[in-house]
């Protein structure tokens, strides 16, 4: 009988300890999972904001700029996020200093994809000044291609397969905060549906 007991303490014990676990887990899942930090000075202010990329419970992406310690502003649903690894926004600078929300499908199903997002300040606002957007097929090779587009002068280039276009994209550069990770928005861009 006191085996029994001490079995059955160990066993309440384990339970309790398995439940703080899952509790401790789903705390930690409500706090927004920081993502990649960036500097640039892309209004021409003479000092680099700070953009920072962060993915809320819902793997909404947002993206915060602040300039020194004050926030500037916090744009919403900025690129398309998954849970795994292959599917998660990440930040970059270009060469010329301009920001680059990425995201991409690496990892799930045959068809898969990468959209980069040029980001730049004109006229009073931040831009999307231009998507690059890559895609092709995991079991058919030869299906795929590459969208390069300057939304800033509404010219860009297709290429699908061995077959290269020059397109033209109507409607000027659209500001951040207007721009939603929505599917297939950059297809449309490119000519593609």
């Amino acid at each position: 009988m006191a085996r029994g007991k001490q079995l059955g303490r160990r066993l309440a014990r384990a339970v309790a300890a398995g439940w703080m676990v899952m509790a401790g887990a789903a705390a930690a899942q409500q706090e927004p999972r920081e993502g990649r930090e960036v500097s640039s000075d892309l209004d021409g202010d003479g000092v680099a904001e700070t953009f920072t990329l962060r993915l809320t419970e819902e793997n909404i992406a947002l993206l915060d700029v602040t300039e020194g310690d004050a926030p500037v502003r916090t744009f919403y649903d900025v690129a398309w996020s998954g849970a795994s690894p292959g599917t998660l926004p990440s930040l970059e600078l270009a060469p010329n200093g301009s920001l680059r929300i990425l995201s991409a499908n690496e990892s799930i199903g045959r068809e898969r994809w990468r959209l980069a997002l040029t980001i730049a300040y004109r006229d009073g606002h931040y831009r999307v000044a231009g998507i690059t957007y890559d895609w092709y097929d995991t079991l058919d090779l030869s299906a795929g291609g590459t969208c390069d587009v300057n939304l800033l002068t509404g010219s860009g280039t297709v290429e699908i397969g061995p077959q290269r276009g020059e397109i033209t994209a109507l409607g000027g550069a659209p500001r951040l905060m207007d721009w939603r990770a929505e599917a297939g928005r950059e297809g449309a861009i490119c000519g593609l549906w």
